[in-house]
């Protein structure tokens, strides 16, 4: 049992505290070069040629640095698998991703809405890694846990308490031009990973774990 003692975070209001304290360290402590790489996100994928998949494997791989230097101002840490029970909102163009990645037929939009939240992802690994990290949607990308623990991430507390997340704004609207251009961007195409892979099918040569 986790004693106030062993962590602070376990009320609320320190939890809050330290998630704005974090925000201001976050944006202090992070390169300015980082920071404009960020803003600009938009400008750039849209210079970028391709396909809408292949933009979004240059973004994944664009946005890859801007998390790392994130990562020391976070509680997401390696094997740490709480946000893997969240419901997972993707978009066709991810799923097919997803597919290509693991040598799957490209699928079609399930019939089925999955209430995901409290359900464990089919692609987290018995060693609590992502088996799909490399091609992880969007929406595992930027929940990104500003508090000090995890404590709060658990699918049972995450709406007991409101707390401060970060958002990219250059990366959201970048992701959000890929997908318009794709042309699956309504809400009504919107699933949760499990919709799309009910089981793992295949452990992915794509999946490896890193922060966050």
């Amino acid at each position: 049992m986790t004693r106030w003692i062993d962590n602070p975070e376990i009320n609320p209001t320190w939890a809050v505290v330290h998630a704005h304290e974090n925000a201001r360290r976050l944006e202090a402590g992070v390169s300015p070069s980082i920071q404009a790489d960020e803003k600009v996100m938009p400008e750039t994928i849209a210079a970028t040629a391709g396909t809408p998949i292949e933009q979004l494997q240059i973004l994944h791989q664009r946005i890859a640095p801007i998390y790392k230097a994130i990562g020391p101002f976070t509680a997401c840490r390696r094997a740490c698998s709480s946000c893997c029970y969240y419901k997972v909102d993707v978009y066709p163009l991810e799923a097919e991703l997803i597919a290509q990645s693991l040598d799957l037929p490209l699928p079609s939009l399930p019939a089925s809405h999955q209430p995901g939240h409290g359900r464990r992802c089919p692609f987290l690994t018995k060693k609590a890694t992502c088996g799909i990290y490399a091609v992880r949607p969007m929406v595992c990308r930027q929940h990104v846990m500003l508090t000090e623990t995890n404590y709060w991430c658990l699918a049972a507390r995450a709406h007991q308490v409101k707390l401060p997340l970060m958002r990219l704004t250059g990366i959201d609207e970048a992701f959000v031009e890929i997908v318009k251009r794709d042309g699956r961007s309504q809400p009504s195409q919107i699933r949760d990973l499990r919709d799309y892979f009910p089981t793992s099918p295949v452990t992915s040569s794509a999946g490896e774990s890193l922060s966050p």
